[in-house]
């Protein structure tokens, strides 16, 4: 398993990449899985996907099935008894599942691709900004300023791949987020924070798509691109944030689709990298709030 901390995303994920080549290998269909269990090819699809943490008499029946060694079925149940353990942020407290499921997604992926419309990158939040962006949650969803502040390390311990070089990150970030209001000299600590980390990290891409560009294709939604997945034969995912929660997105036409706009966005409306940086440290100075 990649990492030394527990992450039971990633090992469903490694669980059911592992599960769909052997069926692959075995030349086996979804609907022959399904069958062999007596269970729907919708179930095979999610075991197959790491949507949730599987039965281990599922694995077991399918490796079988598959005609997988016993070396093979063994070290799939380890897969799940790992993929049922606490992650590495469990201490820290998260509001609900799909939280967890995208810090350890995050958390094995080399390579992440993000596009936000109206906030920072949870990645590049300085300390103040995080607590800003939580403080409305503090009497809509009764969070407590302990569990704000514990949000407030995990997030400077995601943010430690990135300033250590074991992940590359990518944002293209809309005006829109640079001229949100927050308590006096907040917003520009970020902006210079992040100047900063421009200048110091090869493996960050900052890009900014300015007002003057007009309405432009996606730019009504926040979405995250997965990328090169330490999980061997993991495929790329894509992350879309809702209102109310996320999307996780697998399928490869669907991940294409976002991988071209992402892409088009970067090359058609965002400003150059160092246009970018620029453009940034023009409006840091220009911040009255």
């Amino acid at each position: 398993m990649p990492g030394t901390r527990p992450n039971p995303t990633a090992s469903r994920r490694a669980l059911a990449a592992r599960l769909r080549r052997l069926r692959i290998a075995a030349g086996k269909s979804a609907e022959d899985a399904a069958r062999e269990l007596m269970v729907s090819a919708s179930k095979i699809s999610r075991l197959e996907s790491g949507d949730r943490a599987p039965q281990p008499r599922d694995v077991r029946d399918l490796a079988r099935f598959y005609g997988a060694s016993p070396e093979d079925v063994q070290q799939l149940q380890e897969l799940v008894l790992e993929s049922r353990r606490k992650g590495w942020w469990s201490h820290y407290g998260t509001r609900d599942e799909q939280v967890e499921v995208f810090i350890g997604l995050e958390s094995v992926a080399t390579r992440i691709d993000a596009y936000e419309n109206l906030r920072w990158p949870g990645l590049l939040q300085i300390p103040d900004v995080t607590r800003a962006v939580l403080d409305p949650l503090k009497h809509s969803e009764n969070l407590s300023t302990d569990f704000i502040e514990d949000q407030v390390k995990l997030r400077g311990e995601r943010q430690q791949r990135l300033l250590d070089g074991r992940l590359a990150l990518h944002a293209i970030m809309d005006e829109s987020v640079f001229r949100r209001h927050f308590p006096p000299g907040v917003a520009e600590r970020q902006m210079r924070h992040l100047t900063d980390l421009c200048r110091a990290l090869d493996n960050l891409t900052v890009q900014v798509v300015p007002f003057s560009v007009g309405p432009y294709l996606g730019m009504d939604g926040a979405f995250w691109i997965l990328r090169d997945s330490e999980v061997v034969d993991s495929e790329d995912l894509v992350v879309v944030e809702g209102v109310s929660d996320s999307s996780f997105i697998y399928r490869s036409a669907q991940v294409r689709i976002y991988r071209d706009l992402f892409t088009s966005i970067s090359r058609s409306q965002a400003l150059g990298e160092n246009e970018s940086l620029a453009w940034i440290e023009r409006c840091a100075r220009q911040r009255k709030d």
